[in-house]
């Protein structure tokens, strides 16, 4: 079936309206502790999952907010501080603009230059560059309720397991195993263990880590039950304990 250049063109500009809205989010100020998702305030954030072969599942984090895109804020999402990702993590913050139906071209900070594709269902972001893209949801507070949490990370030899104990107190205990198996034509295995405590706090899908020894960890996540009250933190899926 053909279809006239006035039809193309008005599919065009209800495609490109719809994906401004959903890039450009929402106004709004800063939340109170425990506030609603960052999707509900300045820009909207998603995570992306990305499967590899060998079963490897990526996660990241996309912030859409004005005219920018800040992958993988290193300062949080409630609010993001734009000054601050330009500074300190300057090659994941991006421009774009329209380059056609479905598809937008990007300059990243460091330069690179793309144009990807990009899919949207019921107003929203659903894929990215051949990624899965969902809206993030805020975290409760019910997640840190004395609960401890672990998760496995494996990349190639090397696998990381880490206990991640929260207390209702605001503080929490980390503990992290590393191991490193032998390669094709080797044996063995190294391990290595470490441990952390500090205080943390929350606000909205941000979590803030103080180190006892005076190291800060901000990052983002989400609660991501699959049954056994999961959580997402940073790229690592995290199970309830016991």
């Amino acid at each position: 079936m053909r279809h006239s250049s006035t039809t193309v063109f008005l599919v065009r500009i209800a495609f490109l309206s719809v994906l401004a809205a959903l890039l450009f989010g929402c106004g709004g100020g800063a939340p109170e502790a425990g506030g609603a998702a960052s999707s509900d305030r300045e820009g909207r954030l998603y995570m992306r999952t990305m499967s590899w072969a060998g079963g490897v599942l990526e996660i990241s984090w996309y912030h859409v907010v004005e005219d920018r895109i800040v992958v993988n804020p290193v300062g949080g999402v409630d609010p993001v501080d734009l000054d601050l990702e330009v500074e300190r993590n300057g090659r994941n913050v991006a421009t774009y603009q329209s380059a056609g139906e479905g598809e937008l071209s990007i300059e990243w900070g460091d330069g690179r230059k793309q144009n990807v594709r990009v899919e949207t269902r019921d107003g929203n972001l659903s894929a990215f560059d051949g990624g899965l893209m969902m809206v993030a949801k805020p975290f409760t507070g019910a997640e840190f309720e004395d609960l401890t949490y672990t998760g496995l990370a494996s990349v190639a030899q090397v696998t990381r397991t880490v206990t991640l104990r929260f207390g209702k107190d605001g503080r929490f205990r980390m503990q992290r195993l590393g191991a490193v198996t032998g390669g094709p034509g080797t044996s063995g295995v190294g391990a290595d263990e470490q441990g952390d405590e500090g205080t943390y706090d929350w606000r909205g899908n941000t979590l803030h880590f103080r180190f006892k020894d005076g190291r800060e960890w901000i990052t983002v996540g989400q609660p991501y039950d699959l049954g056994n009250g999961e959580i997402i933190i940073g790229d690592q899926l995290f199970k309830k304990a016991g």
